[in-house]
Protein backbone atom coordinates (compact mmCIF):
# COMPACT_ATOMS: atom_id res chain seq x y z
CA UNK A 1 0.00 0.00 0.00
CA UNK A 2 1.10 3.52 -0.65
CA UNK A 3 1.12 5.91 2.33
CA UNK A 4 -1.78 8.01 0.96
CA UNK A 5 -3.98 4.91 0.65
CA UNK A 6 -3.08 3.84 4.19
CA UNK A 7 -3.80 7.33 5.53
CA UNK A 8 -7.20 7.29 3.79
CA UNK A 9 -7.96 3.90 5.33
CA UNK A 10 -6.96 5.09 8.83
CA UNK A 11 -9.16 8.19 8.44
CA UNK A 12 -12.25 5.92 8.63
CA UNK A 13 -11.51 5.44 12.33
CA UNK A 14 -11.99 8.61 14.39
CA UNK A 15 -9.90 9.06 17.51
CA UNK A 16 -7.59 6.18 16.56
CA UNK A 17 -4.60 6.27 18.90
CA UNK A 18 -1.02 5.99 17.72
CA UNK A 19 -0.71 2.74 19.70
CA UNK A 20 -3.59 1.21 17.72
CA UNK A 21 -2.15 2.54 14.45
CA UNK A 22 1.25 1.10 15.34
CA UNK A 23 -0.24 -2.32 16.18
CA UNK A 24 -2.12 -2.28 12.89
CA UNK A 25 0.97 -1.26 10.93
CA UNK A 26 3.06 -3.98 12.57
CA UNK A 27 0.53 -6.66 11.55
CA UNK A 28 0.30 -5.24 8.02
CA UNK A 29 4.08 -5.24 7.64
CA UNK A 30 4.80 -8.56 9.38
CA UNK A 31 2.07 -10.59 7.69
CA UNK A 32 1.68 -8.58 4.47
CA UNK A 33 -2.01 -7.97 5.12
CA UNK A 34 -3.99 -5.57 2.95
CA UNK A 35 -6.64 -3.49 4.72
CA UNK A 36 -8.21 -2.57 1.36
CA UNK A 37 -8.77 -6.30 0.67
CA UNK A 38 -10.49 -6.68 4.06
CA UNK A 39 -7.62 -8.74 5.52
CA UNK A 40 -7.22 -6.59 8.63
CA UNK A 41 -9.61 -4.24 10.38
CA UNK A 42 -10.31 -2.31 13.55
CA UNK A 43 -13.30 -2.38 15.88
CA UNK A 44 -14.15 0.20 18.52
CA UNK A 45 -14.87 -1.34 21.91
CA UNK A 46 -15.04 1.90 23.91
CA UNK A 47 -15.13 5.54 22.92
CA UNK A 48 -11.69 6.26 21.50
CA UNK A 49 -10.40 2.71 22.11
CA UNK A 50 -9.87 0.40 19.17
CA UNK A 51 -8.93 -3.26 18.73
CA UNK A 52 -6.94 -4.42 15.71
CA UNK A 53 -7.95 -7.80 14.32
CA UNK A 54 -7.21 -10.04 11.37
CA UNK A 55 -10.39 -10.79 9.42
CA UNK A 56 -11.35 -14.24 8.20
CA UNK A 57 -10.02 -13.19 4.76
CA UNK A 58 -6.69 -12.35 6.36
CA UNK A 59 -6.56 -15.68 8.23
CA UNK A 60 -7.36 -17.57 5.02
CA UNK A 61 -4.55 -15.71 3.24
CA UNK A 62 -2.06 -16.45 6.05
CA UNK A 63 -3.00 -20.13 6.23
CA UNK A 64 -2.87 -20.73 2.48
CA UNK A 65 0.36 -18.77 2.04
CA UNK A 66 2.28 -20.74 4.67
CA UNK A 67 4.79 -23.08 2.95
CA UNK A 68 4.08 -25.95 5.39
CA UNK A 69 0.29 -25.80 5.00
CA UNK A 70 -1.04 -29.16 3.83
CA UNK A 71 -4.79 -29.04 4.51
CA UNK A 72 -7.58 -28.12 6.89
CA UNK A 73 -10.57 -30.05 8.24
CA UNK A 74 -13.52 -29.05 10.39
CA UNK A 75 -15.62 -31.19 12.71
CA UNK A 76 -18.58 -30.40 14.92
CA UNK A 77 -20.44 -31.77 17.89
CA UNK A 78 -23.68 -33.63 17.24
CA UNK A 79 -25.20 -32.04 20.35
CA UNK A 80 -26.77 -28.62 19.81
CA UNK A 81 -27.15 -25.49 21.91
CA UNK A 82 -29.62 -22.94 20.57
CA UNK A 83 -29.60 -24.90 17.29
CA UNK A 84 -25.80 -24.61 16.99
CA UNK A 85 -23.21 -27.35 17.63
CA UNK A 86 -21.79 -27.24 21.16
CA UNK A 87 -18.35 -26.99 19.58
CA UNK A 88 -16.63 -26.84 16.21
CA UNK A 89 -13.17 -28.32 15.78
CA UNK A 90 -10.46 -27.43 13.32
CA UNK A 91 -7.45 -29.52 12.29
CA UNK A 92 -4.62 -28.00 10.28
CA UNK A 93 -2.16 -30.34 8.61
CA UNK A 94 1.43 -29.32 8.01
CA UNK A 95 3.93 -31.02 5.74
CA UNK A 96 6.56 -30.90 8.48
CA UNK A 97 4.45 -32.54 11.23
CA UNK A 98 3.28 -36.11 11.73
CA UNK A 99 0.05 -35.15 13.52
CA UNK A 100 -2.29 -32.25 12.76
CA UNK A 101 -2.78 -29.30 15.08
CA UNK A 102 -6.34 -29.59 16.45
CA UNK A 103 -8.52 -27.18 18.44
CA UNK A 104 -12.14 -27.07 19.57
CA UNK A 105 -14.00 -23.85 20.17
CA UNK A 106 -17.17 -23.94 22.25
CA UNK A 107 -20.26 -21.97 21.28
CA UNK A 108 -21.07 -21.02 24.88
CA UNK A 109 -17.61 -19.43 25.28
CA UNK A 110 -17.46 -17.67 21.92
CA UNK A 111 -20.93 -16.27 21.24
CA UNK A 112 -21.47 -12.56 21.61
CA UNK A 113 -24.32 -10.12 21.07
CA UNK A 114 -22.73 -8.93 17.81
CA UNK A 115 -25.16 -9.07 14.85
CA UNK A 116 -22.94 -11.55 12.95
CA UNK A 117 -23.20 -14.04 15.85
CA UNK A 118 -26.97 -13.63 15.86
CA UNK A 119 -27.35 -14.09 12.09
CA UNK A 120 -24.79 -16.81 11.37
CA UNK A 121 -23.56 -18.44 14.60
CA UNK A 122 -22.21 -21.63 12.95
CA UNK A 123 -20.07 -19.67 10.51
CA UNK A 124 -18.76 -17.40 13.26
CA UNK A 125 -17.89 -20.39 15.45
CA UNK A 126 -16.14 -22.08 12.52
CA UNK A 127 -14.15 -18.87 11.87
CA UNK A 128 -13.06 -18.72 15.51
CA UNK A 129 -11.96 -22.36 15.42
CA UNK A 130 -9.97 -21.72 12.24
CA UNK A 131 -8.33 -18.60 13.70
CA UNK A 132 -7.29 -20.29 16.93
CA UNK A 133 -6.00 -23.35 15.12
CA UNK A 134 -3.97 -21.17 12.73
CA UNK A 135 -2.49 -19.26 15.67
CA UNK A 136 -1.22 -22.53 17.13
CA UNK A 137 -0.24 -24.17 13.85
CA UNK A 138 1.76 -21.26 12.46
CA UNK A 139 2.69 -19.18 15.51
CA UNK A 140 0.73 -16.12 14.42
CA UNK A 141 0.47 -13.63 17.25
CA UNK A 142 -2.28 -11.05 17.33
CA UNK A 143 -3.15 -8.90 20.32
CA UNK A 144 -6.51 -10.09 21.63
CA UNK A 145 -7.26 -7.68 24.43
CA UNK A 146 -6.25 -4.30 25.68
CA UNK A 147 -4.75 -3.84 29.14
CA UNK A 148 -7.08 -2.14 31.57
CA UNK A 149 -6.66 1.53 32.22
CA UNK A 150 -5.58 0.68 35.79
CA UNK A 151 -2.68 -1.50 34.60
CA UNK A 152 -1.68 1.01 31.93
CA UNK A 153 -1.46 3.81 34.50
CA UNK A 154 0.55 1.62 36.89
CA UNK A 155 3.01 0.38 34.25
CA UNK A 156 3.70 3.69 32.52
CA UNK A 157 4.33 6.49 34.99
CA UNK A 158 3.13 9.92 33.95
CA UNK A 159 5.77 12.62 33.60
CA UNK A 160 5.30 16.15 34.76
CA UNK A 161 5.83 18.97 32.26
CA UNK A 162 9.45 19.67 33.34
CA UNK A 163 10.41 16.00 32.79
CA UNK A 164 8.80 15.84 29.36
CA UNK A 165 10.72 18.97 28.25
CA UNK A 166 14.01 17.13 28.90
CA UNK A 167 13.19 14.32 26.46
CA UNK A 168 14.71 14.62 22.99
CA UNK A 169 12.22 15.04 20.17
CA UNK A 170 11.81 11.74 18.33
CA UNK A 171 9.59 10.35 15.62
CA UNK A 172 6.85 8.02 16.80
CA UNK A 173 6.91 4.29 16.06
CA UNK A 174 3.81 4.83 13.95
CA UNK A 175 5.59 7.40 11.74
CA UNK A 176 8.64 5.15 11.36
CA UNK A 177 6.48 2.15 10.37
CA UNK A 178 4.58 4.23 7.82
CA UNK A 179 7.89 5.33 6.29
CA UNK A 180 9.17 1.73 6.15
CA UNK A 181 5.94 0.52 4.52
CA UNK A 182 6.17 3.25 1.89
CA UNK A 183 9.61 1.87 0.86
CA UNK A 184 8.28 -1.64 0.20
Amino acid sequence: MIPASLTTWFSQYPQLSEVSQETCLRLIAEYRLNPRADEIDLVQFEVGRWQVFITVNGWAKLINAHPAFCGIEFSEASELEEGVPLWIGCAIYRTDRVKPIVVKEYFSEMKTEHAAWQQMPRRMLRHRAMQQCARLAFGITVPECKPSEFLHNKLIPKMNSSESKKLPETRSHCTILKERLSMC
